[in-house]
C-alpha cells in the first residue's frame, strides 16, 4: 500500500480530516503531506490539519488541533450538544489563565479565560456535527455559565437550553447544582429548574 493510500485511508476514519501528529505516528514522513497538497490530493485548513478536496472540513475539530489547551464553551458549547438552534456566528473557546490567545481573537474567535481552578472542571470529549472527537465543557456547566450576565446570553437561548436540558434523559441534576455553587448561580439555576420540572 502506497503512503498516499495510507493518508486516505486515515481521513476516511476521521470523517475526512488528517493531521500531521496522525501521519507521523503511522510512520509517513511529513513531506509526502506537502506532496500530496502540491499534487492536490489534500488541502491544507490550518497548521497540522489537512483534508480531502471535496470535503468541507471541520472547523471545530481544526481549531482544537491548532489550539488543544482551548475548551469549546458557552453558545459553542450548546450548539455542540443541540441545546440549541442558534448557530454561534463566531466560535467560543475557554483557555487556561497565562494562555496567549490574542492571536485567535484577531481570527475572530470568542476567547475566554478561566482560572486554574476552574479551568478544568466539566470538560468532556465529544463528536463535533462533523463526527470528529473535541473538547468542549459539559452540559451542566455551560448552563450554570451562560447565566452570568458578562456574556450577555439572548434570554430565549438560555430558556431553550434549560427545556432540551429538563427534558434529557440523561440530565444529572447533582451536577448542575455543583456547578451552580461554583459559578454563584444557585438561585437562577433553581428557579429555571423549578419552572421547567
Amino acid at each position: 500500500m502506497s503512503e498516499y493510500n495510507k493518508i486516505i485511508d486515515i481521513m476516511h476514519f476521521n470523517n475526512g480530516i488528517v493531521t500531521t501528529k496522525e501521519i507521523t505516528k503511522a510512520g509517513i514522513h511529513r513531506q509526502v503531506l506537502s506532496d500530496a497538497v502540491k499534487r492536490g490530493l489534500l488541502v491544507k485548513v490550518s497548521v497540522g490539519v489537512y483534508v480531502s478536496p471535496n470535503s468541507m472540513g471541520d472547523e471545530y475539530f481544526s481549531l482544537q488541533n491548532r489550539c488543544p489547551k482551548g475548551v469549546f464553551s458557552l453558545l459553542s458549547s450548546l450548539y455542540l450538544y443541540g441545546s440549541t438552534d442558534v448557530i454561534p456566528e463566531s466560535i467560543s473557546m475557554t483557555f487556561p489563565q497565562g494562555y496567549n490567545y490574542m492571536h485567535l481573537r484577531k481570527e475572530g474567535i470568542e476567547c475566554h479565560v478561566s482560572s486554574s481552578d476552574k479551568y478544568s472542571m466539566g470538560i468532556e470529549e465529544i463528536d463535533s456535527k462533523c463526527g470528529c472527537k473535541v473538547r468542549c465543557y459539559n452540559r451542566e456547566r455551560t448552563l450554570c455559565e451562560i447565566l452570568n450576565p458578562k456574556y450577555g446570553m439572548d434570554i430565549r437561548v438560555i430558556t431553550d437550553a434549560f427545556k432540551e436540558y429538563s427534558k434529557s434523559s440523561d440530565k444529572n441534576l447533582n451536577e448542575l447544582i455543583k456547578f451552580a455553587k461554583v459559578f454563584r448561580v444557585e438561585e437562577r439555576v433553581r428557579y429555571y429548574m423549578e419552572v421547567l420540572l
